[in-house]
């Protein structure tokens, strides 16, 4: 199944991945949060990755890879990829994130444009949920998993997050 606009969401879930503004930030208001960084650089880097940004030469992109959690349980694993030509601007700032949020950088400027999201529920063997498995993280059942695209003057970061079990667990709190 591809990427696709219109998915039907778990209605727990709905809020979580529909919501475009800065998850950690409601995360942060709800409960203890923190971020961590899994790995930044030499990272396997997926086809529809290569194809967004047509590269065929995968050392050409730069990619984090997140955990969040919430109360000391993970609930969104963040993908972030980003040319590595972009990093000598303003995309470099992701590079010293360590374990802050991309939220830190993409949200304190007005004028990044975030794009629609488009979603997909992971099967059992797509590559994202392998790569959860890399680091232990087995989830049971349908996982989603939504994209979006930060344009700042031109240049683009690519965001995949993968939303883990665990956060139906937690209330949505609008503004």
């Amino acid at each position: 199944m591809r990427w696709q606009v219109n998915i039907k969401i778990k209605i727990n879930l709905n809020p979580w991945v529909k919501d475009k503004s800065s998850l950690s930030k409601k995360i942060i208001n709800i409960m203890p949060f923190r971020i961590k960084e899994l790995k930044a650089r030499h990272i396997k880097i997926f086809n529809d990755e290569k194809v967004f940004f047509q590269k065929k030469n995968t050392g050409d992109l730069y990619v984090r890879e997140a955990l969040i959690f919430a109360d000391k349980l993970p609930i969104i694993y963040a993908r972030t990829v980003i040319p590595k030509k972009h990093l000598r601007g303003f995309w470099g700032r992701v590079k010293s994130l360590k374990d802050s949020p991309l939220s830190e950088i993409v949200f304190k400027k007005k004028s990044i444009l975030r794009s629609n999201f488009v979603f997909k529920n992971l099967s059992d063997n797509h590559e994202l949920r392998k790569r959860l498995n890399v680091y232990k993280i087995f989830e049971r059942g349908r996982i989603m998993a939504r994209k979006s695209v930060f344009n700042h003057k031109g240049q683009k970061a690519l965001l995949t997050e993968v939303f883990l079990s665990n956060i139906e667990e937690i209330k949505f709190l609008e503004k």
